[in-house]
């Protein structure tokens, strides 16, 4: 279903394990609490964020939202800080699930913004870095900042570890699979709410 390109060969991975490892994943996230309630608009609603690069990881951290009603919110590189302040503000969302190339920036973003006392990333507090290997000067930005630093693999085992008392929250057709926002260029990005209906 997903290949991975090392040099010039693939590595795939079948639907069965994409699958058996975005459920996982899914379970670690309820259990260590990543994507909280938040209520708007007269519904509850559930976000984690995504930045990195078209890879295998992108597909499978969607999917382990799917799993439990999470919405995800693209991150793309043409957003500027303030657009992804306004996004992250907007959503209140307590994580977001990047590539190792965006913990630097982002654990900046964070406390330039404690510092400046705007407050628009008060409620984002942990990163989860898609990579395993993550540098020790990575990890020290994160907990500078006041957040917590965890790995894609981290989800898993925990996800592993809890499997046996979890559930999965599935979606109806009316639930957000994902908003995704304007790059912000006349204003403030605007999000659209892409349904699971929308999809099929």
């Amino acid at each position: 279903m997903l290949g991975t390109r090392k040099g010039n060969a693939f590595t795939w991975q079948s639907w069965k394990e994409v699958d058996e490892r975005a459920r996982h994943i899914s379970f670690g996230m309820i259990a260590m609490n990543l994507a909280p309630d938040i209520e708007a608009e007269g519904t509850v609603y559930r976000f984690i964020g995504i930045q990195s690069k078209n890879r295998a990881e992108w597909v499978i951290s969607h999917i382990a939202n799917m799993h439990q009603s999470i919405t995800t919110v693209a991150f793309f590189d043409t957003l500027g800080p303030d657009a992804q302040k306004f996004i992250i503000n907007q959503t209140e969302m307590t994580t977001m699930l990047v590539s190792k190339d965006y913990v630097k920036g982002l654990a900046k973003l964070k406390s330039e913004d404690a510092a400046n006392g705007e407050g628009k990333l008060a409620n984002l507090a942990n990163i989860v870095v898609i990579e395993s290997d993550v540098s020790s000067e990575d990890r020290l930005s994160v907990t500078e900042a006041g957040m917590e630093l965890f790995t894609l693999e981290d989800l898993y085992k925990k996800g592993v570890e809890v499997a046996a008392t979890s559930l999965m929250r599935e979606p109806t057709s009316d639930t957000c699979s994902a908003f995704s926002y304007t790059s912000g260029t006349t204003g403030d990005p605007k999000g659209v709410k892409l349904t699971h209906g929308m999809l099929l």
